[in-house]
């Protein structure tokens, strides 16, 4: 049992650590595994021909694996090395929640932690879905031009 009547933790010292990894962790394979499907769509959208070559069931199961490898490591990692500020110690649920939201704020890893696991790898997927768009316009304007060059009647077709 987690917590009592009064709502404190026992263990909170353990509970708080595996806490702020799992919130760590779930949250960097979140955005990863969205990279990897914009990764997935920039071959479907800009390669079709080579898509079944380059993205087969190993290359699926690597990037999976490389997400989660990569997020539950650096969840564990920053455990460890002691970058999440929060002070659970003696606390009620209420002020550990509001010591490790306050505590992190002003730490100094936080946003270089924040840089790696956020928004580096949004930026990249934004990239991404930019590139996708501007092949399927493109494309689309590529269709449209055969289509309107290519007014046959019909008997013209046969």
């Amino acid at each position: 049992m987690i917590f009592t009547v009064t709502s404190c933790w026992y263990h909170e010292d353990l509970f708080c650590k595996v806490r702020g990894m799992f919130d760590i962790s779930l949250s960097t394979c979140s955005i990863l595994n969205l990279c990897c499907i914009s990764i997935d769509r920039y071959y479907a959208v800009c390669m079709p021909l080579t898509y079944t070559t380059k993205i087969n069931d190993r290359v699926v199961v690597m990037m999976i694996l490389v997400s989660w490898g990569t997020s539950c490591l650096f969840g564990k990692g920053v455990i460890i090395a002691g970058f999440d500020q929060g002070k659970c110690e003696e606390s009620c649920l209420l002020d550990a929640l509001i010591s490790t939201t306050l505590g992190c704020i002003f730490s100094f890893y936080v946003p270089v932690i924040i840089m790696l696991t956020f928004f580096i790898p949004a930026f990249i997927m934004l990239c991404i879905y930019l590139k996708i768009f501007l092949v399927a316009q493109r494309q689309a304007r590529s269709i449209q031009t055969t289509k309107s060059g290519a007014t046959l009647t019909k008997t013209e077709r046969k």
